[in-house]
């Protein structure tokens, strides 16, 4: 005779034998009730128009706190929910402190890396930015190539006269022979790292170079990608008018829309 086992213990199976069908319907069963929203969690209310109005206040209230130069402040919002938010922000920080803040909207529909995998093709939504939103620090070195941009880029880049924002680091360098480009690297900030090219630092870098040598415009640079940009501008009164930028253009795509 064989002793039942006792509660708790685990029972012998022969070998080859199956689990009884009770035990499949009963992990079956459990699995259901495991994946079934509970009443708890079904319908939630996080924060009400109340509580989310008191959020954004005193989101404001931290903005004016941990910011000392509010004036270069600027608000971008992602739509579709961030464009409200954001204006309900500017709205605030104009009670608050009395500043009228620029709003901008930043459609980020083309850098989304999962519309691939999910082959979907969403409409582009409207990007509005009233200002611009790029500081450049240009510095003048003997070498380009020489300089630590890493670390010095980074000092730089978050320098406190710069402000909270920060601003991108040119570094440029003189010709190394009569008629050639002056050279530059740049650390930009979002990236937090050196980048190939920036076009707006070769503008500010080509001004930089005409108020301190007397260079006249049009100047060429060498990026450190190899290629070459020239700047041309109409200086008048200290003013930069009629700003142009040119450089190489490449066809690196070619594709066809279905009807």
């Amino acid at each position: 005779m064989h002793e039942p086992p006792s509660q708790g213990s685990a029972a012998a199976r022969p070998s080859g034998a199956q689990s009884a069908p009770r035990s499949a319907d009963a992990g079956a069963q459990s699995a259901a009730r495991s994946q079934s929203p509970s009443p708890a969690t079904a319908s939630r209310t996080v924060l009400d128009d109340t509580g989310i109005r008191r959020a954004l206040v005193r989101i404001a209230h931290e903005i004016v706190e941990r910011n000392e130069d509010l004036e270069r402040l600027y608000l971008v919002a992602i739509p579709n929910g961030g464009v409200p938010l954001a204006r309900q922000l500017a709205d605030n920080l104009k009670t608050i402190a009395g500043l009228a803040l620029p709003v901008g909207i930043l459609d980020t529909t083309l850098y989304r890396d999962d519309l691939s995998l999910r082959g979907e093709r969403p409409p582009l939504r409207v990007t509005e930015m009233p200002s611009a939103v790029d500081d450049r620090v240009v510095v003048l070195v003997d070498d380009v190539d020489a300089v630590p941009l890493e670390s010095r880029g980074r000092e730089l880049r978050f320098h406190p006269a710069l402000g909270a924002a920060g601003a991108n680091a040119n570094f440029i360098s003189a010709p190394r022979s009569p008629g050639a480009p002056w050279r530059i690297r740049t650390y930009e900030r979002g990236v937090e790292g050196e980048t190939l090219a920036c076009g707006t630092g070769t503008v500010a870098a080509a001004l930089v170079v005409a108020e301190l040598t007397g260079q006249p415009l049009p100047i060429d640079f060498v990026s450190r990608a190899g290629l070459e940009l020239g700047v041309r501008a109409a200086i008048r009164g200290g003013t930069a008018e009629d700003v142009w930028l040119a450089g190489q253009g490449r066809l690196v795509f070619t594709g066809t829309f279905p009807d």
